[in-house]
């Protein structure tokens, strides 16, 4: 009856996250994936922390483990970026679908950066199951096992099960070797790879779309090191028997201002006595008092 008279509501259907699946790529190198996800717990004053873990998908090595109590896209991204500053930049980053991980400020960063994106399905955690796993042993290691009195006190603990994850506990998955090792030993057998010149790289390439002027400043290093090198050493000072400077010690005007020595200043030429006035003078001094005949 209410549909033959059009009475009936309009029921609208929510409109649901659609992502399609991407294959997984085969990794052969650090920094071709990064993985992020979060966890929570509360400290013993109920203040709930939030921790922002990042791994690297081929070492396992634990990058980032931030404890805040709340992680906007900002703070996300800047703590990617000291990330990117230690390791180098990643190829692209695996992650869920997160208000924090979703945000146009974060698109908008890892265009900035050249950053690909990876995102899984909703309802699907095993499509990042190395993060999965991470998390897991951090909840059963750490945060099911630790008592935080406050959120310094979580950042405490957490900064050293992270420091004892990487550098103390074998995993299975690298020949039961720790992930510090195993990255070591693999830029031992890969010269060619240097997480130093890649942090460089990722920082000269965004300069490079920040500024455009790359080039130019590449030629001032160059042209500032050439110069350095054609500079003389500056000698050393040298010092009396009781400690002091010698006066005759080679010193720049700077130096001397900052180490508290300055340099007597020379007398002008017109105060300077002309030489027959000198000899007068000594003549003067050296000559005896006339006695008076009277005495």
């Amino acid at each position: 009856m209410y549909r033959e008279l059009g009475l009936s509501v309009k029921r609208t259907r929510r409109k649901h996250l659609r992502r399609t699946l991407q294959p997984r790529p085969v990794l052969a190198a650090p920094n071709q994936e990064w993985a992020l996800d979060f966890a929570s717990d509360v400290t013993a004053a109920g203040q709930r922390v939030r921790v922002l873990g990042v791994i690297d998908s081929f070492t396992r090595q634990c990058l980032v483990l931030e404890t805040a109590t709340s992680f906007p896209s900002r703070r996300v991204t800047r703590v990617l970026e000291r990330a990117i500053a230690a390791y180098g930049k990643p190829q692209s980053n695996r992650s869920d679908n997160g208000p924090e991980l979703t945000s146009r400020h974060y698109l908008a960063w890892t265009i900035k950066w050249k950053i690909d994106l990876v995102h899984i399905q909703p309802g699907k955690p095993t499509q990042n199951g190395g993060m999965e796993s991470f998390n897991g042993k951090l909840r059963d290691e750490c945060l099911n096992t630790s008592w935080f009195w406050n959120l310094f006190d979580a950042r405490r603990k957490i900064s050293a099960w992270k420091t004892e994850y990487n550098s103390r506990r074998p995993h299975s998955s690298l020949g039961y070797l720790t992930p510090d090792e195993f990255a070591r030993q693999w830029r031992f057998v890969s010269p060619c790879y240097d997480p130093c010149r890649s942090a460089q790289r990722g920082r000269a390439s965004h300069l490079q779309d920040a500024q455009g002027h790359r080039r130019a400043s590449l030629q001032i290093d160059q042209g500032a090191a050439r110069f350095s090198a054609l500079q003389p050493a500056r000698p050393e000072p040298k010092f009396a028997a009781n400690g002091s400077r010698c006066a005759q010690s080679p010193i720049c005007s700077s130096c001397a201002v900052r180490e508290g020595y300055r340099k007597r200043p020379e007398k002008r030429a017109s105060h300077r006595l002309p030489d027959f006035a000198l000899l007068l003078k000594n003549s003067v001094a050296s000559a005896p008092l006339p006695i008076p005949s009277g005495l």
